[in-house]
């Protein structure tokens, strides 16, 4: 679901450089002007942000010592504060800017009212990082012909690193949305963890993608060998989560994998995934829409010798394998109905 956005009442820019490099912090001793850009402005976050995963901000042992909850916290609740409170997130970002991987770059915080969050109108603060820039040539008229001039702007298709907090549930560390398009390997927890200390919220959709997450991984990792019972196993479980309102993983397991030794192996596969720090619970409310494309499983294809490819999406009952003693080959026997 795309976010709903009513209009920008502040708008601030702080470059940003990398703390390994000594760029330092330039801070804008004044709001930016918008008036030009703000129906671009919001078209770009509208496009770039959705409202399925949402996260939280969290901090053992209290929520306050998130810097950037508390910052943003502040500007909520004092709106005279805001190029002071603008100031302080550069500066913690900044900070966290320590590896030399992590790309300098302007960041960019707004002030937005009238926005939607799951059917509430309310306020909400985006901060925007630019660390990619694309080169442009302008054609500048002159009295006897132009002039080419060369300069780097932003691509208001793509945000690079991205956030919009929603001022709804406060004391559990707000509603936040975000994105991270320019990710390395050395630079996945610099945004998300290190700057914004986020989380996801525990919700049907978080526990819904997970569980797919985990079901994917297991098959691929212990049903190498039978891929007919692989195929199986995904077609039931696709079903379950197309279907149920709710799932208990004892019983989950139990119908998808219809083996008990499968089933009590994925229950301790989903155990070891989750860890210590977070428990799925007993009842998993299910998003449905999330199991219903047909890449949310991986599709198992049976590869016989070089004639043959077989795409198997279910069918339990109308797949037969077996051995032809006489013709010394395998073979699979399929039944349909129509052919399409």
């Amino acid at each position: 679901m795309k976010l709903k956005i009513g209009s920008i009442s502040n708008m601030i820019v702080h470059y940003v450089g990398n703390k390994y490099k000594e760029e330092g912090v330039s801070f804008s001793k004044k709001e930016t002007r918008f008036d030009i850009v703000q129906e671009d402005l919001k078209t770009t976050i509208c496009n770039s942000f959705e409202q399925n995963d949402m996260y939280e901000f969290f901090f053992e042992p209290d929520l306050k010592m998130n810097h950037a909850y508390s910052f943003i916290r502040t500007i909520f609740h004092h709106r005279e504060r805001f190029i002071e409170q603008s100031n302080l997130l550069a500066k913690i970002l900044y900070e966290q800017s320590y590896l030399p991987q992590i790309k300098s770059g302007e960041l960019c915080i707004l002030f937005m009212e009238n926005c939607k969050c799951e059917g509430k109108s309310t306020d909400a603060i985006a901060l925007l990082k630019v660390e990619k820039k694309q080169p442009v040539i302008r054609y500048v008229r002159e009295s006897d012909g132009f002039r080419i001039e060369k300069s780097e702007a932003i691509n208001l298709s793509k945000i690079d690193k991205g956030c919009v907090v929603f001022n709804v549930d406060e004391e559990s560390g707000y509603k936040v949305v975000v994105v991270d398009n320019n990710c390395t390997k050395q630079t996945a927890i610099y945004w998300k963890d290190n700057f914004l200390h986020i989380r996801p919220c525990m919700g049907a959709y978080h526990h819904t993608k997970q569980l797919i997450g985990i079901i994917k991984d297991f098959v691929t990792e212990n049903m190498r060998d039978d891929k007919v019972a692989k195929a199986m196993a995904i077609a039931r479980s696709k079903k379950i989560l197309i279907e149920s309102e709710a799932v208990e993983i004892d019983k989950f397991a139990i119908n998808a994998f219809n083996d008990e030794q499968t089933a009590e192996s994925f229950v301790k596969f989903v155990s070891k995934k989750i860890g210590k720090d977070e428990k799925i619970p007993t009842n998993i409310c299910i998003e449905n829409k999330l199991a219903q494309p047909k890449s949310a499983m991986p599709s198992v294809i049976l590869h016989l010798d070089g004639n043959f490819d077989i795409k198997v999406y279910g069918g339990e009952d109308m797949i037969m394998r077996g051995h032809d003693e006489s013709a010394g080959m395998n073979y699979y026997k399929l039944y349909y109905i129509k052919e399409k």
